[in-house]
């Protein structure tokens, strides 16, 4: 029965959109313990991004200064400089350089000078290496303020998964709000260090 009621919710909802029907989409884990239509509620962008933080080493948000190519493109280290505004954790003020492995921009360009983003970076590595937590989506563009939608879209993409654990296509995330400040936001994310700093 649990079966086809997932089917059953899965088919009208993928005409007709979760925001339309008031429902938040079902998780993997609702769905395996029996919950079906009542699933626990989604983390909201602001919750998903102080769990990021806290698996972030470095957090700082700045603006791309300078690119440094390998030769060939596919081997070495890439190196991306930023000029850091909001220095939350890790990074001082000044510059920050981000080295990534070549590798992860044989598809094309991650970075460009200019661009503005919050970046929540893990610890470099013995070689110098790091990336942003949980690929680009630790390297939060940054436009007229932050998009926590961005954060939002990924918890809802993540979330949408049938009880054999297919991912439920074309359902339509709920209207979110607008970008914040990224004065609140840097704001929010020190205050989260300064208790994260206190609790030990």
């Amino acid at each position: 029965m649990r079966a086809f009621f997932v089917g059953v919710v899965t088919a009208g909802l993928v005409g007709s959109g979760w925001g339309q029907v008031g429902l938040r989409p079902p998780t993997q884990s609702t769905l395996r313990d029996g919950q079906g239509a009542y699933p626990a509620p989604l983390p909201t962008g602001q919750a998903v991004l102080e769990e990021m933080s806290e698996r972030a080493a470095v957090i700082f948000c700045g603006v791309v200064t300078a690119v440094r190519l390998p030769g060939d493109g596919l081997s070495g280290v890439v190196e991306v400089e930023f000029a850091v505004s909001d220095a939350v954790r890790g990074a001082g003020g000044g510059t920050y350089v981000v080295k990534e492995w070549a590798g992860l921009w044989r598809d094309g360009a991650r970075y460009r000078v200019g661009d503005r983003r919050l970046m929540l970076l893990h610890a470099p590595g013995p070689g110098g290496l790091s990336s942003p937590v949980d690929g680009l989506d630790g390297a939060i563009p940054v436009g007229d303020g932050v998009d926590l939608r961005w954060l939002e879209a990924r918890t809802l993409r993540g979330s949408m998964y049938s009880e054999q654990g297919r991912v439920v296509k074309g359902v339509a995330p709920a209207a979110a709000s607008g970008p914040a400040a990224v004065e609140e936001v840097v704001g929010l994310m020190r205050g989260w260090e300064a208790r994260r700093n206190g609790a030990r």
